[in-house]
């Protein structure tokens, strides 16, 4: 999959386009239960909305051409999700299956956390997490730290970054993803240099 540059921030055309959340949020929730992957479908429609918006050719018909990019999100998500591996809700089969993970109540805050295939203590993850938080560049560091680090909504996030309103959760959805692309980088090149020590 070939990922077209972004342009930049200042040269996307966001007006307009937020009013239109909750007609789209109303919209996916009719097709998707998880409301975290709505969030993210609405982000990413907004995107592609303000940087391909030049080729709208009258701004009356903007909400049905969102709405349109947004099924097209839903479309592209929905694929992606059905080629990964699932397991369904079978309490039969949830009983049968044998966990190799320590019973819930024996564990207790000092313990680690599985992290895709591999189990990661507590201590390990907050330094691989605090090394690829510095390795974000500063936009990010700043837009994670002010939303989540110090709690402000996202009137204040956008007022100390100097960005509008509209951009904090586009931003704050590329920082995650960049800090989650980090660690899985870093957990990577963990898990390999186990390997070759075995060997």
């Amino acid at each position: 999959m070939v990922i077209a540059p972004l342009p930049d921030a200042r040269e996307m055309t966001w007006t307009g386009l937020e009013s239109l959340r909750p007609g789209l949020e109303r919209y996916l929730r009719r097709r998707c239960q998880d409301e975290n992957e709505v969030d993210d479908i609405i982000q990413e429609t907004l995107l592609r909305a303000a940087r391909y918006r030049g080729g709208l050719q009258a701004n009356a018909r903007l909400a049905p051409w969102v709405t349109r990019i947004a099924g097209n999100v839903f479309r592209d998500h929905a694929r992606f999700t059905q080629r990964r591996p699932s397991v369904g809700h079978d309490e039969e089969l949830f009983e049968r299956l044998e966990s190799r993970d320590p019973s819930p109540s024996t564990l207790t805050c000092t313990d680690g956390f599985q992290v895709g295939a591999q189990y990661v203590d507590r201590g390990t993850l907050t330094l691989y997490m605090r090394e690829c938080f510095a390795g974000l560049i500063d936009r990010d560091r700043d837009v994670l730290t002010v939303y989540y680090g110090e709690g402000r909504d996202a009137r204040a996030t956008a007022a100390h970054c100097g960005i509008a309103v509209a951009l904090v959760k586009v931003r704050l959805f590329r920082a995650r993803r960049r800090l989650a692309h980090a660690m899985h980088l870093v957990l990577c090149s963990r898990r390999s240099r186990r390997l070759v020590a075995r060997l």
